[in-house]
């Protein structure tokens, strides 16, 4: 059964390999599937399709992505091109979860803090923990006026985001998402 659903990519680029962080929705058209699939199954893919990357005029400043859930994903990828290609400008990931079991990448984002000195891991819990919030307390914590921001996720979180940072005075070309 042909399914077309688009999938960000996780890994870094490289040859012969593909990583997607995939969440499994018992209902959904293609996860179904997808769950079954065992080694050397073989699946027809088309790609990459995606528009979402770093603009050239965020080559020059400070970026700060931000997401929940799988958004993380296409961040895991590009943030990783970015310090392994000498980006000397600061970098801030800020990313929320429901709850502890669903976070994402942790150890690999928080050894990238240690080796380098430009990158920021934050992330918040919106249904546990010590401290519970949406990303909005963060990026309050973390705001940058002069930098560019990526925001991946559900839409009403994306939505919201960017609502929260035009009422802090970022301006839409400063502004790139994903949902």
């Amino acid at each position: 059964e042909e399914h077309r659903r688009p999938y960000s990519i996780a890994s870094k680029p490289q040859k012969d390999q593909l990583d997607l962080c995939i969440k499994i929705l018992p209902d959904g058209k293609a996860t179904p599937t997808i769950a079954k699939l065992k080694p050397g199954d073989e699946l027809s893919v088309m790609g990459p399709m995606g528009t979402f990357y770093i603009s050239d005029q965020s080559l020059t400043k400070s970026i700060i992505f931000i997401s929940t859930g799988t958004g993380i994903t296409p961040f895991r990828s590009i943030i990783a091109h970015l310090l392994e290609n000498n980006f000397e400008k600061p970098i801030t990931l800020i990313t929320g979860y429901r709850f502890e079991g669903n976070v994402l990448y942790e150890d690999e984002f928080k050894d990238l803090t240690e080796k380098y000195t430009n990158f920021s891991y934050q992330r918040i819990l919106s249904r546990e923990g010590d401290r519970t919030g949406y990303v909005q307390i963060l990026i309050d914590e973390n705001f940058d006026p002069d930098a560019d921001y990526y925001i991946c996720g559900l839409k009403d979180m994306v939505n919201s985001v960017k609502d929260h940072l035009a009422e802090k005075g970022i301006l839409k070309e400063n502004i790139f998402f994903e949902k």
